[in-house]
């Protein structure tokens, strides 16, 4: 699934003009907490400028932002998340991703991105509004 993040509430450490995020979830992971977590794939590297972060984002974790919410089905213009840096490589594989592999960088609003483009309409004529065949 593609996912699309914005709207962030501040500007993202390290990376002020990203306005936008997309990615490709991998899979849920688990976190001490039990909530709802997700590991993603940016589409394109997130070159940032930070003292305590890796030169470029690939990996991050996206979560609802509040507890009992879930990011499925989000409606339109998204639905509050957090967004985490995967700061670890190795927690790439991992069961369980902590505090320690993450670095948690903004809140913004979170939305499927479709996939698939609509179908255009046939166009049958005014003969089939009508039920009508040719002879």
């Amino acid at each position: 699934m593609l996912v699309k993040l914005d709207a962030f509430d501040n500007p993202l450490p390290g990376a002020p003009e990203c306005e936008r995020l997309e990615m490709r979830v991998l899979r849920r992971v688990e976190v001490a907490d039990g909530g709802e977590y997700w590991l993603a794939e940016l589409l394109k590297p997130l070159p940032v400028a930070h003292d305590d972060l890796p030169q470029n984002i690939t990996h991050v974790i996206i979560s609802p932002r509040f507890e009992g919410t879930t990011l499925d089905g989000a409606p339109y213009g998204g639905r509050a998340a957090n967004l985490a840096y995967l700061t670890n490589p190795a927690a790439l594989n991992a069961a369980q991703v902590g505090v320690e592999d993450v670095f948690l960088a903004q809140i913004g609003l979170a939305a499927a991105i479709p996939t698939k483009t609509p179908a255009p309409a046939k166009k049958s004529g005014w003969r089939s509004l009508f039920g009508l065949r040719r002879t």
